[in-house]
């Protein structure tokens, strides 16, 4: 990128902070027309109203994305009701799914947020923490950064760290490349933060799927300064 670019990053909110899988879920529409899903304001499947995608979604599911196309702070009801997808038969869910095989609580007490910028190596070229935020996922945390990024940047890491007594763990990381943000535009959308490989005792993860550890709601945008 010739130019030297302007990175905004806020988070709106964390949610789900324990171990889950990404992963997706081809869904159809019921004889009724639906797809028979009851779901919470924040796109959490509650019950299933009808047979037609049992087994396939299952209650505590959180919904990511249709077709690619993230939620953010959109209601499923009213994507799937939209010119993009009320002619669809079938689509595509992205799920937050909590593994089966962990039996780890949600994290808790102290928690802060580091933004690294990246050159296309992935080594750090400059890193700008956050203050501390009790780990909480009913309020918003508001904490954000914008950046003039040196030349030779390529992505940003926003990593989620725990605060302990005497030492900071990783929860995990998200990272932002720069080539798949549009330029000028502002997006809001959940990103899961992915841990280290090294944190991970549980049993491999199938394929298709991604592990994360807690999710953020991320509005970002890129711009060139003046």
């Amino acid at each position: 990128m010739g130019d030297t670019p302007v990175l905004f990053v806020k988070i709106e909110r964390l949610r789900r902070l324990h171990r889950a899988e990404h992963l997706a879920v081809p869904v159809s529409r019921g004889a009724d027309g639906k797809y028979g899903l009851g779901l919470t304001d924040d796109n959490e499947v509650i019950k299933l109203h009808a047979e037609t995608n049992a087994g396939l979604i299952f209650p505590g599911d959180q919904i990511l994305a249709v077709d690619g196309v993230n939620l953010g702070r959109e209601r499923l009801s009213a994507l799937l009701s939209s010119d993009l997808f009320s002619a669809s038969e079938h689509v595509t869910l992205t799920v937050s799914r909590r593994r089966s095989d962990t039996k780890d609580n949600a994290i808790s007490g102290d928690v802060f947020a580091s933004l690294k910028l990246l050159r296309g190596d992935g080594s750090t070229l400059q890193e700008y923490p956050s203050d501390m935020w009790s780990a909480r996922t009913d309020v918003a945390w508001g904490a954000c950064w914008t950046i003039r990024c040196p030349r030779g940047a390529a992505a940003a890491s926003l990593c989620l760290h725990r605060s302990l007594l005497f030492t900071d763990p990783l929860v995990g990381s998200a990272t932002l490349d720069f080539d798949e943000l549009a330029l000028g535009e502002i997006t809001t959308a959940w990103h899961g933060f992915r841990p280290e490989r090294s944190m991970w005792a549980t049993r491999a993860v199938g394929a298709g799927r991604t592990v994360v550890h807690g999710e953020a709601l991320l509005s970002v945008s890129l711009h060139l300064g003046s």
